[in-house]
């Protein structure tokens, strides 16, 4: 196992053989290319200084070497989550607009807690500031027979015509079972 990354010069394929990178713990992980021309890998850890709860993790960031396939410099933590003790901050995602960076996790689990959260930040590490309107993406409010459930681990498409995507997870319910793990 691992996490890695594949190349293509077309999404289409053909697709390379994974390059596994060295220290990258945690899952979900994606990456960011700055206009300066770096590329900055996200993930997810369990909190370093000791697990307390069950998910206390924290999304961490780390400059990465296309041409190595390998992380350098030192690891940040960027973030832990939008709520005290929150559980399961994952699949972060870096985007910047208007000179701002912005990170959008999934957080709560995969479960009925599951939702979507963003913060925001000057600097590519930091400090990364919560929106004050999380979760902007969930239906734990709905209750457990609402259709469709487990709303998370959103991204984000601009599209050229300047209109704006997220695609996300979720599950519906089937005979009394949720589908696909979800």
């Amino acid at each position: 196992g691992g996490n890695f990354v594949v190349t293509a010069k077309n999404p289409a394929g053909p697709w390379s053989n994974p390059y596994y990178i060295e220290g990258a713990p945690g899952i979900d992980p994606s990456l960011f290319f700055d206009d300066d021309g770096r590329c900055y890998y996200s993930g997810t850890r369990p909190n370093p200084t000791g697990v307390t709860y069950n998910g206390d993790w924290e999304v961490w960031l780390q400059e990465f070497d296309v041409d190595a396939m390998a992380l350098i410099g030192v690891s940040t933590k960027i973030w832990k989550g939008s709520m005290i003790n929150t559980e399961w901050p994952e699949a972060p995602h870096i985007y910047k607009r208007n000179g701002f960076y912005y990170v959008m996790i999934a957080e709560g689990g995969t479960s009925v807690n599951h939702s979507v959260t963003i913060a925001r930040s000057e600097k590519i590490d930091g400090p990364y500031i919560g929106f004050k309107n999380n979760p902007i993406l969930t239906h734990r409010h709905l209750g457990h027979k609402f259709p469709v459930r487990y709303v998370g681990h959103g991204d984000l498409v601009e599209t050229p015509d300047s209109k704006w995507y997220m695609t996300c997870l979720a599950s519906r319910n089937f005979e009394g079972y949720s589908n696909l793990g979800r």
